[in-house]
Order: C-alpha cells, then sequence, then structure tokens
C-alpha cells in the first residue's frame, strides 16, 4: 500500500508488477507460476507461492514460496524444503515469519531471518483456510478432517473448537483475539475467542 506497487495475475499462473507511479512494469523472477499471493503489512514485499519450473530440467517443477521486495522484484527468500501443495499463505503482523497451509494437512511456520520452518503442525486432511491472531502467538486453521483449530506457538498446544466442513473463512478482528470464521449455507458468523 505505502510503495504504490500493484500486482496482477493471469490464468496461466503469470504475475505482473507494476509501479503505479510510472506505470511501468517491474521485473520478476522469470520461470515461476504464481498460484496466488499475500501481501506484508507494510506493503513492501509480498509472499508469492506456485511452481517453478528450472530451467535445466523442463519436466521437473518445484514448488516453492518466496518472498520478493516490491519495490524491485527481487526475491529476498525462498522457503526451502515444501514438498506439498501450498493451498493459503499468511504474514504474520510484524512481518518476521510466514505460514503456508498445505494439501497434506500441513500447516508450516517460517521465521523470515534463518528462511527456515520453526514449527510444523498437521491435521488430518488439507488446510482450507488460516488466520495469524493479533499478537502473533497463535493461528487459527480450517480443515477439510478436522474443522476450526486454533495452535498456540508458544507451548505448540493445539485446541480444536468446532468441527465440519461449513466452516471456510477466517478472519482476525483487529486489535483483540478474536476469529470470526463464517459458514457460506448461514446468515451470519461465528466468532470465537481463542
Amino acid at each position: 500500500p505505502s510503495v504504490g506497487r500493484l500486482v496482477s495475475g493471469l490464468e496461466d499462473g503469470t504475475m505482473f508488477a507494476w509501479d503505479s507511479e510510472r506505470g511501468a512494469r517491474i521485473r520478476w523472477p522469470e520461470n515461476f507460476q504464481v498460484s496466488c499471493l499475500e501481501a506484508f503489512p507494510s506493503g513492501s514485499r509480498m509472499l508469492i507461492w506456485g511452481r517453478t519450473v528450472p530451467p535445466s530440467s523442463p519436466f521437473h517443477e518445484v514448488i516453492v514460496p518466496v518472498i520478493l521486495d516490491m519495490a524491485t522484484g527481487r526475491m529476498l527468500c525462498a522457503l526451502p524444503g515444501q514438498t506439498a501443495t501450498i493451498l493459503v499463505g499468511r504474514v504474520f503482523p510484524a512481518g518476521d515469519r510466514v505460514l503456508t497451509g498445505n494439501d497434506d494437512g500441513s500447516v508450516v511456520v517460517w521465521d523470515l531471518h534463518t528462511c527456515a520452518g520453526v514449527h510444523r503442525f498437521n491435521h488430518r486432511g488439507s488446510v482450507l483456510e488460516a488466520a495469524v491472531l493479533a499478537d502473533g502467538a497463535m493461528i487459527a486453521t480450517i480443515c477439510a478432517g478436522d474443522g476450526l483449530t486454533f495452535w498456540n506457538l508458544l507451548s505448540g498446544e493445539r485446541q480444536q473448537l468446532a468441527g465440519g466442513a461449513s466452516l471456510w473463512r477466517l478472519s482476525p478482528i483487529s486489535g483483540n483475539e478474536l476469529v470470526a470464521a463464517w459458514d457460506p449455507h448461514s446468515d451470519g458468523a461465528l466468532v470465537v475467542d481463542a
């Protein structure tokens, strides 16, 4: 938001970043097919994930979450060891960590100072949605097999609050530790205090 950048994507996974003040396109990593992206609160960096096709082997795709500098398009950090398909990614409020939720049921929290995974949690099914709570000490996830689950990053404790596949969206409520999970088949929202 503060750096004058816009991002656009095409159905084929091609992504472009634009300098909104000059109307010029910013260079992005080549051989990268973007699935989705998540902006950092400052707007200066972006978490993107998708597939990269190494030039030496056009038939071998590697799943890679990366952090990009929005001003230059330069890759700041690749998060190694990701083998599952990423379905959701979130940035922590302080901008020092990100999480990926994956089709194999895993949730990985990555430290951006070391570009390494520091926490790993497992579900019984694909992770459909995730949210980082206000202070960054807890995350909430929705999984096809487990429903709504809170994870305490300090203690590693898991608290499963609601089951069912009807929960499909999470959103932290600013200034506190509430999460709203919407049911697409009802008129309201379920609000839960973590």
